[in-house]
């Protein structure tokens, strides 16, 4: 309302004091950075924008606050593409596409879910109203066992349908995230020689980050921070988050995720490896497994046992970037 009215310094005050108190609930920050984000982006103030912009992305990362937050990967390509740096726009205009359809997918699962309850609960009042015919017409007893046969047939048949359509569905999206990742390996190739162009100490910075991950493993360590890797790296949460957006595109959390998911997609990719999810997720660095879950389905699509079905099912080539 004040912006509107042209008393840009009365809104800004109001937008920090928001942002500022640490007793404002999570979404009511993440609307309020969002806003802001907006307001200063209106403003000509883009690298202000981008700040306010990445912290909302942290926040909806670290809760999973995909429903309200999805909108900051949009704004944040709208800024970048505003800035010239169309390649980090690509990235979060993908994110924002794919995190909508990660949305639209879990909505027609749980509208699948729903029908078929509705299916089952149609079918028990069928299943009533055949017995208390049952009771009626006594002397028709075979052709009502012939009619509580056919719809057990029906009702069979119509399960089986159903998991088959959805069997089909999950092989979908285990070939879509395959796609993904090829296309994700061709970006980040193209992002290291941009890369060299950027500020040598950041990305001297970002190079023993990435060692650590790959080589150390760094991303198993459980409530891994910003503030811990940075610690480890002799550096401050503010120049590794820098350094991490600038070479990696991402917030700290979704690099540190990235590397846990692929480390998960290998695993289960791997037709000699048995180890149960949830000793896999714990293995990973996840406090619980409905944690692991949750950014797996996130990120493929897929619930983490029903890909490794999936994907051995299509054989060992689908296992190849794994």
């Amino acid at each position: 309302m004040l912006a509107s009215l042209g008393r840009d310094g009365e809104a800004e005050e109001i937008f920090r004091r928001c942002i500022g108190d640490p007793a404002t609930e999570n979404t009511i920050l993440l609307e309020a950075l969002s806003e802001y984000g907006r307001f200063l982006a209106a403003r000509g103030r883009l690298q202000d924008a981008v700040r306010c912009f990445l912290r909302g992305l942290d926040i909806t990362e670290e809760y999973h606050l995909y429903f309200y937050g999805h909108a900051i990967y949009r704004d944040l390509a709208d800024v970048y593409s505003r800035l010239g740096r169309y390649d980090r726009a690509v990235n979060y205009l993908n994110e924002y596409q794919r995190i909508t359809d990660d949305v639209f997918n879990v909505e027609r699962e749980r509208s699948f879910n729903a029908l078929l309850r509705n299916f089952d609960r149609q079918t028990a009042r069928v299943k009533l109203q055949q017995k208390d015919m049952q009771i009626m017409r006594q002397k028709q007893g075979i052709g009502l066992i012939a009619g509580a046969l056919l719809v057990v047939l029906v009702l069979a048949a119509a399960i089986y349908t159903n998991y088959r359509l959805r069997d089909r569905m999950y092989r979908r999206l285990v070939i879509k995230y395959n796609d993904m990742l090829r296309r994700e390996q061709a970006l980040q190739e193209a992002g290291r020689k941009e890369a060299d162009a950027e500020d040598g100490k950041l990305r001297e910075l970002f190079g023993e980050l990435d060692r650590m991950m790959t080589q150390e493993r760094l991303y198993e360590r459980k409530n891994l921070t910003i503030e811990e890797a940075a610690r480890l790296l002799g550096t401050n949460r503010g120049y590794l988050s820098r350094a991490v957006n600038s070479f990696a595109g991402v917030s700290f959390n979704a690099y540190v995720n990235s590397f846990r998911i692929k480390a998960a997609v290998s695993a289960l990719s791997d037709r000699a490896d048995t180890t149960p999810i949830k000793v896999l997720a714990d293995r990973l660095g996840y406090n619980n497994l409905t944690s692991f879950y949750n950014n797996f389905f996130k990120e493929t699509g897929v619930p983490p046992s029903k890909f490794r079905q999936e994907i051995r099912r299509l054989g060992p080539d689908a296992a190849d970037l794994a």
